[in-house]
């Protein structure tokens, strides 16, 4: 067994997040957390840790990334409180 648990169904970092309504890049006025969320796997976990092709799977609901992604993100501080995460439509990016 490792000393650490590394399976959790999320990875080692899920980050939650909000629709902000009113524009103010604060959780208020009736704003809650979405039941989304972006993680990783512990099979994409294992996968990099190993050197290994990291393959996403789809999700039903959230935004899976490769832990070498994350790790790039979380160390540009896109993370944080009051960073602003924007989601665009696949037709919008195709255009």
């Amino acid at each position: 067994m490792p000393d650490k648990w590394v399976f959790n169904d999320f990875g080692p970092v899920a980050v939650r997040y909000f629709k902000d309504l009113n524009g103010n890049k604060k959780m208020d006025g009736g704003e809650v957390l979405s039941g989304e969320m972006i993680h990783t796997t512990p099979d994409n976990e294992a996968q990099f840790a190993n050197g290994d092709p990291v393959v996403l799977v789809p999700s039903h609901g959230c935004i899976h990334i490769r832990p070498q992604d994350r790790n790039v993100m979380e160390g540009m501080g896109l993370f944080k409180n009051g960073i602003v995460f924007k989601v665009h439509s696949y037709k919008e990016l195709l255009k």
